[in-house]
């Protein structure tokens, strides 16, 4: 046997439990086994036959409210695994606990794209290229600035906004 010497514990409110065990013994499974098998990838979540409660879209329950009624779910593994679990949670940009409740809850977070730093620059410059292009078009607008055909503006800043969307990626992937 391993050596489950590390835990992970999560809060989620009684409803979001309940899914987790009803789809738990759907998979044959304890819910430790259930919640690790999907945390670390190697379950595909799978949605509930009988559950139809639902107060969140998509047909999950909502994030636990603090101050709301909560369990605790508990279960082990090696350092591998939670070293695993670390990695794609920090990818995700969510802690340990989120990831490991919306992995539980078949809500795994979309792969995240890293933009890299020069991309990062180059986006917030041309953003701030669209931003005066736009003020240009309400001055224009006004009759304050010196005319420039208005349709040549328009597509130069949906032209800006393409650019701007493939460097950080946003036509495959969330970006951070």
């Amino acid at each position: 046997m391993k050596n489950l010497d590390r835990r992970i514990e999560i809060r989620a409110s009684i409803e979001q439990v309940r899914i987790i065990d009803e789809r738990a013994r759907e998979a044959g499974m304890d819910r430790s086994d259930y919640c690790r098998s999907l945390a670390l990838g190697a379950l595909k979540p799978m949605e509930s036959q009988t559950s139809t409660a639902s107060d969140g879209k998509d047909g999950f329950p909502d994030a636990p409210i603090r101050g709301g009624a909560q369990k605790r779910v508990v279960f082990r593994l090696t350092a591998a695994q939670l070293s695993v679990i670390d990695e794609r949670a920090a990818l995700s940009g969510l802690s340990r606990a989120d990831f490991v409740r919306l992995a539980a809850l078949g809500q795994p977070p979309a792969d995240v794209v890293r933009v890299p730093g020069v991309n990062q620059l180059v986006y917030v410059e041309l953003g701030r290229i669209g931003c005066l292009l736009n003020q240009y078009l309400r001055h224009l607008n006004r009759g304050v600035a010196s005319p420039v055909p208005p349709e040549l503006l328009g597509d130069l800043i949906a032209q800006l906004k393409i650019v701007r969307e493939q460097l950080i990626g946003a036509d495959d992937r969330q970006a951070v």
